[in-house]
Formats: C-alpha cells, sequence, structure tokens
C-alpha cells in the first residue's frame, strides 16, 4: 500500500510538473495518471479492507468477503 501511494504521488508529480499538456490524450503521461489511479482504487490496496483481513487471519475470526462494503454489511444487519 505504501508503494502503490508513493507512485501514485509521483506520477501526480510528473504531471502537476508537465502542466495542461499532460492531459492530451497522446501524451503518455496522462495514460499514467490513469493507471496508477485505477490501480490505487483496486479492493486489495484499501487500508480499511485490509488490515481487517490481517487481524481477522491473526486473530483467526472467520474471514468476511473483502469485496462488500461495510455499509452494505450493515444495512443488511439492520433489515
Amino acid at each position: 500500500m505504501f508503494a502503490v501511494d508513493q507512485c501514485k504521488r509521483a506520477v501526480r508529480t510528473v504531471s502537476d510538473a508537465a502542466g495542461t499538456s499532460a492531459h492530451n490524450l497522446d501524451n503518455p503521461i496522462q495514460r499514467a495518471v490513469r493507471d496508477v489511479t485505477v490501480l490505487a482504487s483496486h479492493a486489495v490496496y484499501d487500508w480499511d479492507n485490509s488490515m481487517e483481513l490481517l487481524g481477522r487471519t491473526i486473530t483467526g475470526v472467520a474471514n468476511a468477503n473483502m469485496f462488500k462494503h461495510h455499509s452494505h454489511t450493515q444495512a443488511s444487519k439492520a433489515a
């Protein structure tokens, strides 16, 4: 997760330094910005889900589906 965050920061720094031309579709910088943004949004890199899964594994508690959002889980319990 740390490495992904550092990659995001590095790509954004390059993009900011390149100015508005970095956002042209023919500029490879915009592709790097899109790629790292999508990568960082993947569920595996979600700090809360990952730490919950780690905690459950360490304590021996049954693992929940990490792709379900907590808000959905809470809503289904209330129903």
